[in-house]
């Protein structure tokens, strides 16, 4: 081994047994969450509380707006019997300061996937000695990791948080994302993204893969002309 191979590999155990030293030493490592009950009810209330200091500050009471709001007071009213009951707890990361407050506690799954964090980044730093095994794999799950969690991210942020809410707010708010405004109708202008994504999909048909360059000219043209005009005005 050549002098500087020596070295990462000094550098690497040295910072591996410090983070073990420390962390049996102390209270190193260890993540702790503040646990709230959170009731459903209350929750409720609070947004009626909300919609009527909005229909009080409404100076025509017959507008467009206010009727938007009193249709939803009402409909938020009418759930209120169907939530009664119902409760669910939040758990909040909070830094190891607030340890000694009565709703913190020492979360086990965080501390975990700290430590499983810890030992990634020296299996990759692993690879300034020699290609290895621990890097490959560490590698391996890290790129495994990553295209799952943009994947998921994507679904939930993007089809159903976007796609979804817009063109069926109702039984979004109804399933998966209480917090849906009650206001909020359908867009069926939302149709057409869906639509040209079905479309960039048959890229995978053996047989209608022609399917997806109309989508793709499409994307590519309207990005181009945007950046067009964004060029001209602002040179």
């Amino acid at each position: 081994m050549n002098r500087s191979t020596i070295i990462s590999m000094l550098l690497i155990l040295l910072g591996g047994g410090f983070l073990v030293f420390r962390a049996s030493t102390g209270r190193m490592g260890q993540s702790y969450v503040r646990v709230a009950q959170v009731n459903a009810e209350e929750s409720l209330q609070k947004q009626l509380a909300d919609l009527d200091d909005k229909l009080a500050q409404q100076a025509d009471k017959q507008s467009k707006e206010s009727q938007a709001i009193k249709a939803s007071r009402d409909q938020l009213g009418q759930r209120i019997n169907e939530v009664k009951g119902l409760t669910w707890t939040t758990r909040t990361p909070v830094a190891p300061k607030h340890r000694g407050e009565e709703d913190v506690e020492f979360n086990w799954p965080m501390t975990i996937g700290l430590w499983v964090s810890a030992f990634g980044m020296i299996a990759i730093l692993s690879f300034l000695f020699q290609d290895n095994i621990l890097y490959k794999l560490t590698e391996a799950i890290l790129i495994g990791v990553s295209a799952a969690y943009a994947m998921v991210l994507g679904f939930w942020d993007g089809i159903v948080g976007i796609l979804f809410v817009k063109l069926t707010p109702g039984m979004v708010r109804e399933t998966v994302i209480p917090a849906t405004p009650l206001e909020a109708e359908p867009e069926w202008m939302f149709l057409v993204p869906l639509i040209l994504s079905g479309m960039l999909l048959m890229r995978l048909s053996p047989t209608g893969n022609w399917i997806a360059r109309w989508p793709l000219a499409f994307f590519i043209g309207l990005t181009a002309g945007f950046r067009l005009v964004g060029f001209l005005e602002a040179d």
